[in-house]
């Protein structure tokens, strides 16, 4: 584990502003893909976090209204609190409509990035020389984009539901700042532990998958090897099959038992971190309940905590929930970009690139095609020496 963990530290160590920029670039993609699609996703988004906090308060303001007319003995007309009935409702509605819609389109949009940057991607590959198909690393990055490239739309919706719960969460907190200035404080004091600690262990979770890289490459070619036609005769005669699977063995049992260990230690912290907002939770109903007793606050105030506090966790667990795939997803889409980002000719052995605007060479396909003293010879390998004994004694 800390072999693996140690290999991803420059990934996991990248500066913010490089992060930054890997999030500006996939949001650009995107747009790229469908401007009128991602429009109307941003649309839907802003609606849909500001809903909360204006259901809470228009709550808030009909509960003080109708507290105050019983107070006071008069008789207070229906129709009064007809149009703040009218607006929560209608708030209501606009924003289960437009997280309906917003579900809709994104699924759309998602498939226009996923070809866009597939496009992007095959292109990057055509212009590649020749010798970067030689290097293994490049070959892993290579890996890592055709098998990830979904991950540019994950960041897009991951960042777009981040939002959401942002913009709800910081008008929750402003509405209960009103209730007291340091509430907002104890709700995310108590919360950002168990925040930071799901970062860290998503983290770990997707440096073991980029590790993971080169084995699984190793492993779909050992799996072709066994299972296609054109290998079958070659492993069966020098029984290869139980070096091969024994490899195969020994690498995946290595990638669960890393994946293992992160997720017991993460339920772990998460159990044990749960219980502070709870408690924070509970203080402030207390505080609130003890200051309308005291006729410091409202029932309307009261009302307004119970909702804004449950709707703040939920906008908190939304935040943490979405931004632990959104790291997961940062560890790929940056080693998307970094592919994307790589000079075409910078490999040993490249060929040189003809100058800008010149003619390509005609090729001369005339004569014969002679080849004189070729040879050709394996490396000598510990394997190649095990075919080479049981070739000789399955002749001898």
């Amino acid at each position: 584990m800390r072999r693996l963990l140690v290999m991803a530290k420059p990934s996991q160590r990248a500066s913010v502003r490089h992060i930054l920029r890997a999030y500006w670039r996939a949001t650009r993609l995107t747009y790229e893909a469908s401007p009128g699609l991602f429009i109307v996703v941003l649309i839907t988004t802003v609606l849909t976090g500001l809903a909360a906090p204006l259901q809470a308060w228009i709550a808030k303001l009909m509960i003080d209204s109708v507290t105050a007319a019983l107070a006071s003995g008069e008789v207070m007309p229906w129709q009064t609190l007809l149009p703040p009935i009218l607006a929560f409702v209608g708030i209501w509605g606009v924003s289960q409509v437009a997280e309906s819609l917003a579900q809709s389109v994104r699924n759309l949009l998602g498939e226009y990035t996923m070809y866009h940057a597939n496009l992007r991607v095959i292109q990057k590959a055509t212009a590649m020389d020749p010798a970067c198909f030689d290097d293994a690393k490049f070959y892993d990055q290579l890996n890592v984009a055709n098998r990830q490239v979904w991950r540019i739309a994950n960041v897009t919706y991951e960042l777009s539901d981040v939002t959401v719960q942002a913009i709800a969460l910081v008008s929750l907190l402003g509405l209960l700042a009103t209730i007291h200035w340091l509430v907002p404080f104890v709700v995310i004091g108590m919360t950002m532990p168990k925040l930071i600690a799901k970062s860290r262990f998503t983290r770990q979770r997707a440096a073991v998958w980029m590790n993971y890289t080169g084995n699984r490459r190793m492993i779909d070619y050992m799996s072709a090897i066994l299972s296609e036609r054109e290998h079958v005769k070659e492993t069966r005669l020098f029984r290869l099959e139980p070096h091969l699977l024994g490899k195969m063995r020994v690498a995946v049992r290595a990638f669960l038992q890393d994946n293992r260990r992160i997720d017991l230690a993460s339920e772990r912290w998460n159990a044990a971190l749960s219980l502070l907002p709870l408690i924070g939770t509970a203080g402030i109903w207390l505080y609130v309940a003890a200051g309308v007793l005291a006729r410091r606050l409202t029932v309307g105030d009261l009302a307004l905590t119970f909702q804004a506090l449950e709707s703040s966790r939920r906008a908190l667990d939304g935040i943490a929930y979405h931004s632990a795939f959104l790291v997961e997803n940062t560890f790929f889409v940056v080693e998307l970009f970094n592919y994307l980002d790589r000079p075409a000719s910078d490999f040993a052995g490249a060929l040189r690139r003809p100058a800008p605007g010149s003619a390509p060479p005609k090729p001369n396909l005339r004569g014969a095609i002679v080849f004189d003293n070729v040879s050709f010879r394996y490396l000598a390998s510990r394997l190649t020496k095990n075919v080479t004994e049981r070739v000789s004694a399955t002749h001898g």
